[in-house]
């Protein structure tokens, strides 16, 4: 739509701007009433309602949009500038949401996280988020594959690599609002570090495949170019690439930051030293997105790496404020984006196969169980040793009365030799009747994900803002029925799911009001018993059978 002066344009744009703001505004009270009733935020979630408000306002604009669209009488510029404006309203940009709103909120969940309970529960959450990921996103896409043979998406039949690539953008969790119940409610440190970490990773390696399954839907769709093999080959490439190449910027930029702070001391001049240092929200994504690494994992360890290198080389004064407004950004970023998602759904000209969005929700639902209860259960087995127990006594007190009568009976009728014989032969025979039993050491009994938690990690599974961006770019000629089952599983999960979180911890008894600290301290003091006494001390019980 062209416009007849400049003025117009700068007028659509800056409409547009006020009407966002008054939304913001309107979000900020109703949140503030909604956490005042503890009785319906216990149910209805924040990012629920700002997903209501969108909602409201972009049926609202579209209504508007029908109407001006009919009123013969409406002068043309004006009807520019309306239609415009509405289109602004009801669009999503990918580009915008991975430029400008995704870096803010991941810096931030870095930069929040202790490092020791981060890094000590790191092999269970790279287990989710690398294997559980392609797990999911394997079990959704064949299984909608395996069900669209049965004739269970009616006239709907997309390909095999369609069904993955809708797999993999639906493997992206999005745990906002699950974590902001985690942190009020203050949950298990264990679990809490289990959600956001598997959360942040896992969508660095959800859009890896999809991109990965993208690319191949491309090519096989043009023009028949490229095998599996080479795009597989390709994936564990990119995969092992973005692994090790992303972390390893983040926490590089954090060092690099923190030398030129600690070099050119920017203490006398605040502004500056603020304005350079608020960089690091964006800087580290950029550098890795043009580089082909992963931005998402990279501005997750910049943010870690900026509070344990940065931080010390700043004033205190840019130091606290900088954790304001990193937190303020991250906090109107999550704002946006749900806004965004709730307006843009007037503006989807999408076609609705029912049958194919019900038998979606149920296979990523499926997906998600599958990439949790097992590797959960591997992880917990991987945890175990061989350990002895009270038995081993009593088993040895006979064992020493065995070879006593051995050695006796031996004595009798052989010499020296036959009663070290017999003596080996006791050994052996006492050996054979002890069975050792595998437990949990208790210095790693921190690590173990119990059942409830396994319940929860699937619970906490929701799709949200990555998953539709990635829609949003769906190769193919079935897109429009792609992007409509995203949104429909991105809102059932965000408002049913997300507002029976509090619901679902009393349920499952997860234990609350965990004071960090104290956690802390505790874990510490496991780490320091060492050596026999403390072994044989916590593993006296249930560890030996005879």
């Amino acid at each position: 739509m062209s416009f007849s002066t400049e003025g117009d344009e700068i007028q659509t744009r800056s409409l547009y701007f006020v009407l966002f703001a008054a939304l913001l505004a309107t979000v900020f009270i109703l949140a503030k009433q909604l956490h005042d009733h503890k009785r319906l935020n216990a149910v209805f979630s924040e990012a629920a309602l700002v997903l209501m408000v969108g909602m409201i306002t972009g049926g609202i604009t579209r209504s508007i949009q029908a109407i001006s669209s009919t009123n013969q009488n409406t002068d043309d510029d004006a009807v520019a500038v309306e239609s415009v404006l509405a289109n602004s309203i009801l669009s999503f940009s990918p580009n915008v949401f991975f430029m400008a709103l995704l870096p803010p909120i991941l810096f931030h969940s870095g930069y929040g996280l202790r490092r020791e309970l981060f890094y000590r529960h790191i092999k269970p959450i790279a287990l989710f988020a690398a294997v559980g990921t392609l797990l999911s996103a394997l079990v959704t896409g064949l299984s909608l594959y395996g069900i669209g043979r049965l004739g269970g998406l009616g006239a709907f039949q997309p390909s095999v690599l369609e069904l993955l690539t809708f797999g993999s953008l639906i493997a992206a969790t999005d745990t906002v609002s699950v974590v902001a119940v985690l942190q009020a409610k203050r949950v298990d440190p264990h679990l809490f570090y289990l959600t956001l970490g598997e959360s942040a990773l896992n969508d660095a390696v959800a859009l890896v495949l999809f991109e990965s399954f993208g690319e191949l839907l491309e090519k096989f769709g043009e023009n028949g170019q490229g095998t599996l093999a080479r795009s597989t080959l390709q994936f564990g490439l990119d995969f092992s690439l973005a692994a090790v190449g992303s972390p390893a910027l983040g926490i590089l930029f954090g060092v690099g930051a923190a030398l030129v702070f600690k070099r050119s001391d920017f203490r006398d001049h605040k502004m500056l030293e603020l304005g350079l240092y608020s960089l690091c929200m964006y800087v580290p994504y950029t550098i890795a997105e043009c580089i082909n690494l992963s931005g998402i994992v990279s501005i997750f360890f910049a943010g870690m790496s900026a509070r344990r290198y940065i931080v010390p080389n700043l004033s205190t004064e840019t130091a606290h404020n900088g954790e304001a407004i990193f937190g303020l950004a991250a906090y109107l970023a999550e704002i946006c984006i749900f806004l965004e998602l709730g307006m843009s759904l007037w503006g989807l000209k999408a076609k609705f196969s029912w049958a194919f969005i019900g038998w979606s929700l149920l296979a990523c639902l499926i997906g998600r169980a599958v990439a949790i209860y097992p590797l959960a259960n591997l992880w917990n087995c991987s945890l175990k040793e061989s350990q002895l127990n009270d038995a081993f006594v009593e088993a040895t007190e006979s064992f020493d009365i065995e070879v006593e009568k051995a050695q006796n009976d031996a004595g009798l009728f052989q010499d020296d030799v036959s009663v070290s014989s017999a003596s080996t032969s006791a050994q052996i025979g006492f050996a054979s009747r002890i069975k050792r039993k595998r437990r949990t050491p208790v210095k790693r009994k921190d690590k173990k994900i119990s059942l409830p938690m396994m319940h929860f990690l699937w619970f906490a599974g929701l799709r949200g803002a990555v998953a539709y961006a990635c829609a949003r770019k769906f190769p193919g000629a079935n897109r429009d029925e792609f992007i409509a089952a995203t949104m429909f599983i991105v809102l059932f999960t965000i408002v049913i799911m997300g507002g029976a979180t509090e619901l679902v911890l009393g349920i499952l008894k997860i234990a609350t009001n965990v004071d960090e600290d104290k956690y802390m301290e505790e874990w510490h003091k496991q780490r320091m018993l060492k050596g026999a006494f403390h072994d044989f001390g916590m593993f006296r019980e249930n560890d030996l059978v005879v």
